[in-house]
């Protein structure tokens, strides 16, 4: 799958692929918070998926970042976990 813009759902493929998997939930990482974290996850959200963010699991070269987008991606619906409780919960 290729994808060329920040929100993962972009992709015709990627919307393909959870349609025929019939996926109706994502956790999401990733490298830029404020770019493809933020954009994948919104548009999750808005698309009726249940979103767990891994608030450990991205970042972004300015550091405050990563906070800024967990908070306001949780006001949004996003559930909030570290990478250790999501691990120890699997």
């Amino acid at each position: 799958m290729t994808k060329n813009k920040p929100s993962s759902f972009s992709s015709d493929e990627f919307c393909q692929i959870l349609d025929k998997l019939g996926a109706t939930e994502m956790v999401v990482t990733g490298l830029m918070s404020n770019a493809c974290i933020q954009a994948t996850s919104k548009s999750a959200l808005e698309k009726g998926y249940k979103v767990t963010l891994i608030e450990d699991g991205h970042d972004s070269i300015i550091k405050p970042m990563r906070g800024v987008f967990n908070k306001i991606l949780h006001k949004k619906g996003a559930n909030l976990i570290s990478c250790t409780e999501f691990v120890s919960d699997k």
